[in-house]
């Protein structure tokens, strides 16, 4: 029993010190201030938005945190922002510490709140953010990376939200209670990365669960993307789905097919219902139409298999449907 607690009190002891280590080896090598400020220059510089961290902490056993980290609108006097964080979580090894090597390899954001706005010209809030921007000449020994080694094995969000607002529609929307994991970077080249998200939408004052499992295997060479195997859960309504996207350059061409035993339309289709039967229009959705189809690329190749069994809706009931679907060059086929 003596030599137990013996060994206990070295292992502790040992750990205690190696944790006094690491932590002054941090300290020196890698100011967190330097994190900081550097973080929010280059965030900055590839958004075009004002980024500001309020403070750098870390724990020597959880890892680093940049914490309370807003980022702005395109007009600084905006009432609100446009991306907000409680915090960016960074996980590290400890044994990496004792080399002067700072290893990420876990990655998240805590309580992310994402704006987005559509304006009645129909320009969005993030719309500059999708041009093509001018690369910046370096200038000569700038140095543009932190001195530490980045590993990442996985990514989370924890209890995000974002909000939509349309102007023209004068519409909003939300997406609260967002979880998000992405696991499985190391081995993506051998092995599928496995995504799980879960939210609950706010649409038009009613609230819908959805979640989220995948495996995705991306080659880039062939450049092919296959999210496979996927599983819906809508409303309470469940479906299996797999999605094959190749040719990007060219196309793309989509291949899609969605399975499920037994759904009913009734509760995804209250999603879409208008929030007052007096003031809906009737050229509504010919307009949501007419937008969706004026975006459709020329060149994307798509098809689409649906087998459904046990399909309700409202007092409608079919035992079984098979259709395959499809368009190129913007001509749709569909054969029930």
């Amino acid at each position: 029993m003596k030599n137990i607690f013996k060994w206990a009190g070295i292992v502790i002891a040992s750990v205690a010190v190696l944790a006094v280590i690491a932590s002054v080896v941090l300290a020196l090598f890698l100011p967190l201030d330097k994190i900081k400020d550097f973080a929010a220059a280059e965030l900055s510089k590839t958004l075009h938005r004002e980024v500001k961290i309020e403070k750098a902490s870390f724990n020597i056993f959880t890892g680093i945190k940049l914490e309370k980290i807003p980022i702005s609108e395109r007009q600084n006097n905006a009432k609100r922002y446009f991306i907000s964080a409680d915090a960016i979580e960074l996980h590290y090894d400890l044994w990496p510490l004792l080399q002067r090597k700072l290893v990420i390899k876990k990655a998240g954001l805590a309580k992310p709140e994402i704006f987005i706005e559509k304006l009645p010209s129909g320009e969005f809030n993030f719309s500059d953010l999708l041009a093509p921007q001018k690369k910046e000449d370096k200038k000569p020994g700038e140095k543009t990376a932190l001195p530490f080694e980045l590993f990442m094995e996985s990514f989370y969000i924890r209890d995000g939200k974002m909000v939509y607002e349309d102007k023209g529609a004068g519409t909003a929307s939300s997406i609260n209670d967002f979880n998000l994991s992405v696991s499985g970077f190391e081995l993506a080249m051998s092995r599928p990365i496995e995504v799980k998200a879960s939210s609950n939408v706010i649409y038009q004052g009613k609230t819908v669960p959805i979640a989220v499992f995948c495996r995705a295997k991306a080659d880039l060479q062939k450049e092919t993307v296959v999210l496979s195997p996927i599983t819906l859960s809508i409303a309470g309504e469940s479906a299996n789905a797999s999605l094959t996207a190749s040719g990007f350059k060219k196309g793309p061409d989509i291949s899609l097919s969605l399975s499920s035993k037994k759904i009913s339309v009734d509760p995804l289709l209250s999603i879409f219902s208008s929030p007052d039967k007096k003031t809906a229009k009737k050229t509504d959705l010919t307009k949501t139409v007419d937008q969706l189809t004026a975006s459709i690329p020329r060149t994307l190749k798509a098809k689409a298999a649906i087998d459904i069994s046990n399909l309700t809706f409202q007092n409608f009931t079919v035992d079984k449907i098979v259709l395959s679907a499809g368009i190129t060059n913007k001509n749709a086929t569909l054969d029930l």
